[in-house]
């Protein structure tokens, strides 16, 4: 079973290479089959960016974008 980690993110920029980098390590020892579907809501600042270097180097990730901040549902319904 592939286990998907949904991380919600909201300009997050000083905060994305070490919540990926802790996943990452954490999932590698303990998870077979995992990907990370990384949201972007709407971010003003840097994080897309940071979290696209960061998830390219796992190669277990979706992103999904959203140019304004609302609820999850349209996504998860």
């Amino acid at each position: 079973m592939k286990l998907s980690l949904v991380v919600p993110s909201y300009n997050e920029e000083g905060n994305v290479e070490k919540f990926y980098n802790e996943v990452a390590r954490v999932f590698e020892g303990h998870v077979a089959d995992y990907e990370l579907v990384f949201v972007n809501d709407g971010s003003k600042d840097d994080c897309a960016a940071q979290a696209a270097d960061e998830i390219e180097k796992l190669r277990k990730y979706k992103e999904l974008s959203k140019k304004y901040d609302f609820d999850y549902e349209e996504y998860f319904p």
